[in-house]
């Protein structure tokens, strides 16, 4: 995933539901687990499912009488990407921009440790 597509915040919700699953899985099932936090029509969760594919987001696969659909983008690469076009959004692509601000707010010395750990893996 090279350059970012946005998805609301909606379809977040839903591919937080897919991502979950880690199988394939179907919009009965999206929309099921969507109602314990969300009032959504099912044609709603239809809608954003839909959407999703659009996006190249989901696969989906006919299973009898029912879709059943699947992540493309996985969790990870998608928060790296987002992760990326803020950094160069927001930081012009300056990792030392970046951390400069996250020193600048009240960081414990747990927080900071662990951030140099990861920054010294690269």
């Amino acid at each position: 995933m090279n350059s970012i597509i946005k998805i609301s915040d909606s379809e977040k919700e839903v591919m937080e539901v897919i991502w979950a699953a880690e199988e394939w899985i179907t919009i009965p099932s999206i929309h099921e687990k969507l109602l314990e936090n969300k009032k959504w029509a099912y044609n709603t969760v239809g809608t954003f499912v839909q959407r999703l594919c659009e996006k190249g987001f989901l696969q989906s696969k006919r299973e009898g009488k029912a879709n059943s659909y699947k992540a493309i983008v996985s969790k990870d690469s998608y928060k790296r990407a987002l992760t990326q076009s803020f950094l160069n959004e927001i930081h012009n692509g300056s990792q030392k921009s970046l951390i400069s601000c996250l020193f600048d707010v009240k960081l414990s010395n747990e927080k900071i440790d662990k951030l140099l750990e990861m920054l010294n893996k690269e």
